[in-house]
């Protein structure tokens, strides 16, 4: 492969922190407020526009149960039940009668209650910042090299934890991983606003998605609260594509969009 040599240059440290947490997910989020709420001086860093990860970015607007399978027992409570209660009290949140699929949300409502939990809690944002590699000194992290549209910076930290979905952090410093056989593909979600009354979705793609070059596939979906007709819907998926790979990531959006 050709290459070229960037030149070395001194890298501006945007912010020198306890705990830097990569990836602004719900994960993320609720793992730097709880941190912040300890009393640790905290970062998140997020490469998109807004924070919530497949939730908001990805539209996926199904929370899980805060219960047992049986539904016996809650087992799940802190920052995602206090989100929960949050999006309830202005309308943005339903919940729905499978124990296996307890909570319907308004992603939209979601990214500005997760800005205001990060706000609230005196943490320090980047979005639009993409982590680049890690910092190693004497064989230990010290931080992490950052762009955003201030170039090119570092946030060094006294821990970091890696909720960037991917491992990025995680796969730089070399620790073992592995890849499954089986990979789940990408699900191109979008979506759809009308009238659904009567009418099964899954079951019309299934039937007649092979006449529009659809594989052979299922989907699902339901209403998005607050919102009159609006729908989410996930009902085909990219195949044999590894989206760890930027050339496959870049295949997989075109095609998830056609």
């Amino acid at each position: 492969m050709k290459t070229i040599k960037e030149p070395a240059k001194d890298i501006k440290v945007a912010a020198e922190v306890d705990i830097c947490v990569i990836g602004g997910s719900c994960t993320g989020v609720f793992a730097a407020v709880r941190a912040a709420r300890l009393g640790a001086k905290v970062a998140v860093i997020e490469k998109q526009n807004c924070f919530g990860g497949t939730a908001t970015s990805g539209m996926v607007n199904v929370w899980h149960s805060l219960h047992n399978i049986s539904g016996s027992k809650q087992i799940i409570a802190g920052l995602t039940l206090e989100t929960i209660e949050r999006l309830k009290s202005q309308g943005g949140c339903e919940e729905i009668s499978n124990v296996n699929s307890a909570f319907r949300l308004d992603t939209e409502l979601l990214k500005i209650e997760l800005d205001q939990l990060v706000i609230e809690n005196s943490i320090q944002p980047f979005l639009h910042t993409m982590y680049c590699a890690p910092c190693i000194e004497n064989g230990e992290l010290k931080g992490i090299i950052v762009e955003n549209k201030n170039g090119r910076q570092a946030i060094l930290a006294k821990f970091f934890i890696d909720a960037s979905g991917d491992g990025d952090l995680a796969h730089d410093l070399g620790l073992p991983s592995y890849t499954h056989d089986i990979m789940q593909p990408p699900t191109p979600t979008f979506k759809l606003i009308g009238d659904l009354s009567g009418i099964n979705l899954k079951n019309l793609l299934q039937e007649y998605g092979s006449e529009f070059g659809l594989p052979e596939d299922w989907g699902w979906g339901g209403p998005i609260p607050s919102i009159p007709n609006l729908f989410f819907r996930a009902d085909t998926h990219v195949f044999n594509v590894d989206c760890s790979n930027a050339d496959d990531l870049t295949y997989a959006e075109i095609e998830g969009r056609k």
